[in-house]
């Protein structure tokens, strides 16, 4: 996690993503990345002893497409230790949103993308990371709970 949260205020520092309209006017209103259930909520452990993710899992079948929630630019795409393959896009005035646990990449850093893009492919089950996709949505850094920022299923 404190990896993770590094590498986020990295980009955050680095980066100039051109802005989503009003990604905050999104709110409650995201298209959720991946088919599937809910399989975990922020706080939770997503496996025994690990750490504590700010995200949601969805479990998804492996090889399910990933879509981006909405445009902006892709700032990572590439493995990532205890979330396998991550892509990280930048939406522009601080959020950004995280997609862990891909099996294959269908975009690159410094690609831009619009809400719906297919992204990845959801991954398998490893020693990191149960089935499903890993999904966090981030402002100025803290996490946010993905569950008020989809819409209800």
């Amino acid at each position: 996690e404190r990896r993770l949260l590094e590498l986020v205020e990295e980009l955050a520092a680095t980066t100039a993503a051109s802005p989503e309209r009003d990604f905050a006017a999104l709110k409650g209103r995201l298209a959720w990345p991946a088919d599937g259930r809910l399989a975990s909520r922020p706080g939770a452990r997503l496996r025994d002893a690990g750490a504590r993710w700010a995200g949601v899992l969805i479990a998804s079948m492996p090889g399910t497409a990933v879509q981006a929630v909405a445009g902006g630019q892709v700032v990572y795409a590439d493995w990532f230790r205890n979330l396998g393959k991550l892509v990280i896009i930048d939406h522009g005035a601080g959020y950004m949103t995280l997609y862990g646990n891909l099996a294959e990449l269908a975009t690159r850093d410094g690609a831009v993308v619009a809400a719906g893009d297919t992204i990845a492919r959801v991954g398998a089950a490893s020693a990191e990371m149960p089935a499903g996709l890993y999904f966090e949505l981030r402002a100025g850094g803290r996490p946010l709970d993905p569950r008020t920022w989809c819409a209800k299923r």
